[in-house]
């Protein structure tokens, strides 16, 4: 016995009590040759274990495994002793943790090279290890464990911890940590604190050297549907809970209408705000002035779109790109939009008149004012009916009046309107800010140029003449996209289009986003409509081309693929590796670093300000994302996966120049894979024992190419 004391001492179905001095006595018994289970037990300690009798032998009880009970007291584990509560016995045995209640107490790990085995114990158990543990943590069907160490930064203090869909609530240490158990993958972690939520970005990959979450790699998670937020500078304040963060923010969004969803004001320059896949695109998100960090959405950036509506106190009836839903202005009739880069659809609609535009928003963001459109009112519909008005890409359905009118607002430069009513289409062409006649409406086939009465419309890439019939006073036919859109407005008799005699003034003062003159009009907003692919402004073609990405890199086999090419990791280099970017004129570049197991939406692009960048090594593989922009578009690629490893393996169990005694357990690991393990010149697999003595050379490689030789003696 390693400690002394009255035991109850059982050999199978053989009890009886024993007594055990301090001067290392021993029980001796006869016993027939066979195998055995054998056990001792003075409470709260039990020795158990299976042994075979061949012949005459000595048992010890350190050779046993020593049960102790986690609802009974804190655990604490010594080397050479084992305490539970205030009861403590002299033992380097092997410990099997159990759990008889629903609570359980921490368990203190100061041994480094402790065996333990948990047995039924509920995965909050706290078990607190040292930084350089180099024991054994395993399940009863001897499946590893991983204790893993959640730093929070909060001492003493009761937290709700998130792992894998489930909340353990659970109290921190002095320091400001705790554990929870897992096996070793792929899971997700996050935190309750305060009423909000934290949630790391991604699922974080659990292995016998990366077991430890840091609450600051974590995100403030925010369900716009519970209210409004304010990002400050140094925290936020969202709903009826405040507080300190200056780290990054998910926003997601559960079954509400965006009505029913908050504002999000975000005052911190540097910001970095990622929305989950279900928000609402008619999110209004309002960013300071000198904003210069990131907004994102399922990897693609996204930009202020400013719209100045003139309205107050009412909710706008919004549509972009097809989303619609009703939006409330703030106090000074804005509207606060987020789109992506490029061209889109906007219509806004006040019940008294609907603005109609297509609008180009670029990195630094863009602002519409509905009151520098133009107004208008088409006549001769049907009466309090609801119309379909198209112009550009935007389009709304659009109610008119008792008079069989209804009013929109569109952009200045805007030459034609389509308008169907009851299953009829007319186009409307603008003269001088005024509608004419309407027109029966036929598509046109791609390619043909719009001639004669200018009612044809210029097919893709092609020139479009639309030169009006002398004396007819018609409209000349809008040009071709990416043509020259050089149509004349009306034939000889009647250059000017000017409104014939008996026609309403169409540009009379409007009530709805505030009416202008026609006269009067503001050209503002042309820079931001929407210019036919290939083409310009002016007509003229354009040469620019969608950039090239082209990368070479220091790591053999590494290449360029599309984006949504399928992941995969099998090239491993022991240093790092560096990619150089061949640039391209007047292009930008932007890059991101994705790590295995995490969505690439998550990471923030950053702007490659040189040719070269570098990645390092990391517990995972990882893979380089690019983008390219220039005025003709946006590239974006990705490298093939590799694994950067520049650590090499970890051997637990064995020490170099150490010398054991007894049968040593040995288990390599490494965060990238282990490639080869020899012991003696042959292979092993990566958890084995030792049970013969000897002098032994062991070397285990990784696939990176990184080695780990460990020398040592059993005797």
């Amino acid at each position: 016995a390693g400690s002394s004391g009255t035991y109850a001492l059982r050999l199978n179905d053989s009890l009886e009590t024993v007594v055990f001095a301090d001067d290392g006595s021993v029980v001796r018994r006869l016993l027939a040759a066979g195998n055995y289970v054998v056990e001792a037990r003075r409470e709260p300690f039990r020795f158990r274990g299976e042994v075979t009798i061949r012949e005459a032998q000595r048992i010890y009880l350190d050779d046993l495994t020593l049960y102790v009970d986690a609802s009974a007291g804190e655990i604490h584990i010594r080397d050479g002793e084992t305490a539970v509560g205030d009861d403590a016995i002299k033992t380097d045995a092997e410990i099997c943790i159990t759990q008889s209640g629903e609570t359980s107490n921490a368990v203190y790990v100061e041994k480094k090279t402790a065996s333990i085995i948990l047995d039924g114990v509920s995965p909050d158990l706290q078990i607190y290890l040292p930084d350089d543990f180099e024991g054994i943590v395993r399940d009863a069907a001897n499946r590893p464990i991983q204790v893993v160490k959640v730093q929070t930064g909060f001492s003493s203090r009761e937290l709700s911890l998130y792992l894998d869909g489930k909340y353990y609530v659970l109290m921190t240490n002095e320091k400001g940590n705790l554990s929870i158990l897992t096996g070793r993958g792929m899971h997700r972690f996050g935190l309750n604190v305060d009423g909000m939520e934290y949630r790391c970005r991604d699922a974080v990959s659990i292995s016998s050297t990366e077991h430890t979450v840091r609450f600051s790699d974590m995100l403030l998670v925010w369900d716009v549907a519970l209210g409004s937020i304010e990002i400050t500078a140094t925290g936020f304040v969202a709903g009826a809970c405040s507080g300190s963060y200056t780290g990054e923010y998910l926003l997601v969004q559960s079954s509400a209408p965006v009505s029913e969803c908050g504002m999000v004001s975000v005052n911190r320059d540097d910001a970095v705000v990622t929305l989950s896949d279900e928000v609402d695109a008619l999110l209004q998100m309002k960013l300071s002035d000198g904003f210069h960090g990131s907004v994102q959405k399922e990897d693609t950036p996204l930009y202020p779109l400013v719209v100045a509506t003139g309205c107050t106190g009412s909710a706008l009836k919004v549509s972009l790109d097809g989303h619609e839903g009703m939006l409330m202005p703030d106090a000074d009739g804005r509207l606060y939009l987020i789109a992506a880069q490029g061209t889109h659809a906007l219509t806004v609609s006040s019940g008294q008149e609907t603005a109609l535009l297509t609008v180009a928003v670029s990195p630094g963001g863009t602002a519409v004012s509905l009151e520098d459109l133009l107004a208008l009112t088409i006549p001769g519909l049907s009466k309090n009916a609801v119309v379909t008005v198209s112009v550009g890409d935007a389009n709304a359905q659009v109610g008119t009046d008792e008079d069989g009118a209804c009013r929109i607002r569109v952009d200045p430069s805007i030459q034609e309107i389509i308008v169907t009513d009851a299953g009829k289409t007319f186009r409307y062409p603008i003269v001088d800010g005024v509608p004419g006649e309407p027109q029966p409406y036929e598509p046109q086939t791609p390619g043909t140029s719009g001639t004669g009465n200018g009612s044809g419309t210029g097919g893709n890439g092609s020139t479009g003449s639309g030169s009006g019939t002398n004396g007819s006073g018609d409209t000349g036919g809008s040009g071709g996209a990416g043509g020259s859109g050089s149509g004349a407005a009306g034939g000889a008799n009647d250059p000017s289009g000017a409104k014939k005699p008996g026609d309403k003034d169409h540009a009379d003062t409007l009530d709805g986003f505030g009416g202008r003159n026609a006269g009067d009009l503001k050209s503002s907003l042309r820079h931001n409509i929407k210019r036919a692919p290939g083409g310009s402004a002016d007509g003229t073609k354009n040469a620019a081309k969608k950039p090239k990405i082209s990368v070479t890199s220091s790591l053999k086999g590494v290449r360029l693929v599309a984006a949504g090419i399928k992941n995969s990791y099998q090239l491993y280099s022991k240093h790092k590796v560096r990619l150089t970017v061949q640039r391209e004129a007047d292009t930008e570049y932007f890059y991101k670093i994705v790590r295995q197991g995490q969505h690439n939406r998550t990471v923030a692009w950053k702007r490659l300000k040189g040719e070269r960048l570098f990645v390092r090594s990391a517990a995972r593989g990882q893979r380089v994302f690019l983008k390219a922009v220039n005025a003709a578009g946006t590239t974006v690629k990705k490298t093939t996966g590799f694994v950067v490893d520049t650590k090499k393996p970890t051997v637990t169990g064995v020490k170099n120049a150490a010398v054991y005694k007894r049968t040593r357990m040995v288990v390599v690991s490494d965060s990238g894979g282990i490639a080869t393990v020899k012991l003696n010149g042959k292979k092993m697999p990566a958890r084995f024992v030792i049970t013969k003595s000897g002098i032994y050379r062991l070397v285990v490689t990784d696939r990176a190419g990184n080695k780990k030789q460990v020398f040592f003696a059993v005797v």
